[in-house]
């Protein structure tokens, strides 16, 4: 893996450039652009990527039309709500079910990275800003403190070139100095493509760990009662903060270091490598979610996360019942169906948006 974008979506967003660059295009050509653009983030990042690079290698700002970029600012606003899968593509299997490669295949598309080029210059970024004024590009100077709905995503690129991309209902502080580059996570996830800069560790922080790498790319997860840590690619190193690196539940070491395909969970008695499918730790940028063996309760919780429509497991000998297989975060339906219905005695479907 590298920092890159899958091959095939750099080739797309360029071949949309040329396809967009004539003076007349064709209705059916805008509403399928606007359609690859709401399947990803990644498709919106990458053709502003490539918009940007363009400018910079040809020393002339591309401009284009009004109506390209009400398209991709419309797609900004809706690809949080838009899953990279139809409903009809949510697919499982029974529980206890071990064949979760065969529940849907791998998509063609990166998902550990569409993190900026290094060529990218932040001249570049203020460029993007200047001409598309999109509400996911955001310059660290103008906003410093980031949240995400219910439901909603956000791509976040630095100053330095590095990237945060936030999961639902997350709140993260920033802080970039010319010493330090600093990321509080208050609640949440956020994956993190970091540019490497050895003058300046790059951190993020939680209550119970404190996450430093130079040039990697990583996973943070903060649950209600641990901090989990993914590395998708080089290594981080995790220390313990507070409490915690003065418990007697741990050994000498109060400092952890992971190599990509690990992960750790830093609790109040656990902080230890466990190997890990990275694709399954990064599965919600994709707007998926990917189980392996797990309680239909945490299933349900994790289902929670992304919607208003919240559901219930009354039953406790369902709650426990194991759940293998791939859905798309927008489909709780999907669950419930699996689980036998909405009998209110054992599953219920509540709407708290009401």
């Amino acid at each position: 893996m590298n920092d890159d974008v899958a091959i095939d979506i750099t080739e797309a967003a360029a071949d949309w450039m040329d396809r967009l660059s004539v003076d007349d295009v064709p209705t059916e050509e805008r509403q399928l652009f606007a359609e690859w653009l709401r399947r990803s983030p990644v498709h919106i990042a990458e053709f502003l990527h490539v918009s940007a690079l363009r400018t910079v290698l040809s020393g002339t700002v591309l401009r284009h039309p009004d109506w390209v970029k009400d398209v991709i600012a419309t797609a900004e606003e809706s690809v949080v709500l838009m899953p990279s899968l139809n409903a009809n593509n949510s697919q499982h299997v029974g529980e206890n079910s071990n064949d979760e490669v065969s529940v849907l295949a791998q998509s063609g598309y990166n998902t550990t990275a569409f993190s900026v080029s290094r060529l990218l210059s932040r001249a570049a970024v203020v460029v993007l800003v200047s001409i598309f004024g999109a509400a996911w590009l955001l310059q660290i100077e103008e906003m410093s403190h980031i949240k995400t709905a219910v439901g909603e995503q956000r791509v976040v690129m630095l100053d330095d070139g590095s990237k945060l991309q936030l999961n639902t209902d997350s709140d993260v502080k920033i802080n970039m100095t010319e010493q330090s580059r600093e990321i509080e996570l208050l609640r949440g996830e956020l994956l993190v493509t970091v540019v490497k800069d050895p003058q300046r560790p790059f951190l993020v922080k939680t209550d119970k760990a404190i996450v430093k790498a130079i040039g990697t790319q990583f996973n943070v997860y903060r649950r209600s009662v641990v901090t989990e840590v993914t590395v998708v690619e080089g290594r981080v190193l995790v220390e313990l903060t507070g409490a915690l690196a003065n418990s007697d539940d741990f050994s000498a070491n109060t400092s952890l270091e992971l190599d990509a395909g690990l992960m750790t969970l830093v609790a109040e008695n656990q902080s230890k490598p466990t190997p890990i499918k990275v694709d399954r730790a990064t599965a919600w940028t994709t707007r998926r979610l990917d189980f392996d063996n797990e309680t239909a309760a945490s299933v349900a919780a994790e289902f929670n996360r992304y919607n208003q429509a919240q559901i219930i497991v009354n039953d406790p000998v369902l709650a426990q019942r194991r759940i293998t297989g791939i859905f798309d975060v927008n489909d709780p339906g999907a669950l419930i169906s699996l689980l036998g219905g909405t009998d209110s005695s054992r599953v219920q479907l509540i709407n708290q948006g009401q």
